[in-house]
Order: C-alpha cells, then structure tokens, then sequence
C-alpha cells in the first residue's frame, strides 16, 4: 500500500466519545465547514445546508428535544437496527449526552426530494472528520438527530434554527477536541474487496 500523509491521516482517525469543553477557533471551525462544502455532490449540485451549533443553550435545546423525541419511540421497531434500538433503549432509562459532552455539532441537512440527500450529506461528513483531525480536533459521525429529525418538536426547532422547510437532516458531526487517548483502529475484518475480473 502507498502511503502518503492524506493515507496516513485517513488511517489515523478515529471516532472521538469524549470532548474538551474548551470552543474550537474559529479558523479551525471554518476550514472543517470549508472542507464540508467541498465534498463532491450529485452532479455538483452542492445542495447540503450546514447548520452549526456551538456550546450553548440552542445546542442543548436540540441535544434535549431529540433525546426526548427518540424516547418516545419504541425500541422494539428498531430490533433489526441494533445502534438505533440500543440508543432508544438507553433514552429510555435516562439522558446521556449522545454528542459526549463536544462543545459544537454540525448538522447537515439537504433536500427531502433531492434522490443523492443521503450520499451528499455523507461524503460531506466525512470530509469534514477528515479535515477535523487534520488539525488536531476530534470528531464523531452522530445518527441521533436524523433518527429525530421527523418528530415534530425536533423538526420545528430545526427550522427556527435555519433549516428550510424543504430540507431534513441527513448527518450531524460533533467535533471539538478529545478529552481521551486516540483509540488504535481496530482490524479490518469486515469492509470485504472483491476484484471482479
């Protein structure tokens, strides 16, 4: 395998569960959210909408009205998706702070009838981790506020927070800086390559 230093920092990230409160600089905030906005898009249409939220009451107004919203459901729906049905189920007996206590979350919304909402918004998160460890901050890919995106009080936050009534949430990003060693990468035992030749 050819390494170079993009290889060795995509190597090197890892998934952050624990966060400094100390606020990112701005200028690092910037570059990870430029990085976002330069993922590829379906046909280039750069339709993802990032919407920033940093320490403070609107951020732990979306943390309580999604983890509220999600213990409202009912786990046993969610059987055959053990991380959703594990989170709902852990609601259930009491709030933990899904996002570990990260002083900013980037949710990515994108248009509902848009057919790449899903890929656009992926690739865009991705980069943004990329970019995030790049610089010495921590990052995590948070599923919780999509799962949440449809109950109604969540998505009317979401809108007074600049979501456009066209749009629903695809992604979310919690990034600051790691209060915890960097975790080694587990083996690569899944994520199988088939050369169809």
């Amino acid at each position: 395998m050819v390494v170079n230093p993009i290889i060795e920092n995509m190597i090197a990230r890892r998934s952050i569960r624990k966060y400094k409160s100390d606020p990112i600089p701005s200028e690092l905030l910037e570059t990870v959210l430029e990085s976002g906005r330069f993922a590829p898009s379906g046909s280039n249409t750069q339709k993802s909408h990032f919407i920033v939220f940093r320490a403070g009451e609107k951020l732990e107004k979306l943390k309580k009205l999604t983890a509220e919203g999600l213990a409202a459901m009912n786990a046993d729906d969610y059987a055959g998706f053990p991380a959703r049905n594990r989170a709902i189920l852990r609601l259930q007996e009491g709030y933990f702070d899904f996002i570990y206590n990260a002083p900013c979350l980037i949710v990515i919304a994108n248009e509902i009838t848009y057919p790449n909402n899903m890929a656009d918004s992926a690739l865009a998160s991705g980069n943004m981790m990329l970019a995030a460890h790049s610089l010495g901050l921590g990052s995590c890919y948070i599923n919780l506020v999509h799962w949440a995106a449809d109950v109604p009080a969540v998505r009317e936050f979401l809108l007074e927070c600049g979501m456009k009534d066209t749009e629903s949430v695809y992604a979310s990003v919690a990034l600051g800086y790691s209060d915890m060693p960097l975790p080694k990468p587990p083996a690569r035992t899944g994520n199988v390559v088939t050369f169809a030749e």
